[in-house]
């Protein structure tokens, strides 16, 4: 019957929407680990140059930032054009 099928349709969207949800908290979570990696477990070589080391920052800081935008993007579940804090 047709209220058979609405309540089918309402349950299994119900579930789909649960599952996406859960799917964007975890990718987030993920993302997090990721820009902490990127920020506290990587390393140069002791030995490194100077401008080895300050290259390898500019790059670890621009991939902690590329996290954290996608984090944001995630939260809002969209792109933004928002001041950003980097």
């Amino acid at each position: 019957t047709m209220n058979e099928e609405i309540t089918e349709n309402v349950a299994y969207d119900r579930g789909y929407n649960k599952g996406y949800e859960e799917g964007r908290k975890r990718a987030f979570h993920l993302l997090g680990e990721l820009a902490d990696f990127y920020e506290h477990g990587c390393g140069i070589a002791e030995d490194a140059s100077d401008e080895e080391k300050l290259l390898d920052k500019n790059s670890r800081t621009s991939q902690v930032n590329a996290c954290r935008y996608a984090q944001i993007v995630i939260r809002q579940n969209d792109f933004t054009d928002a001041d950003l804090p980097w």
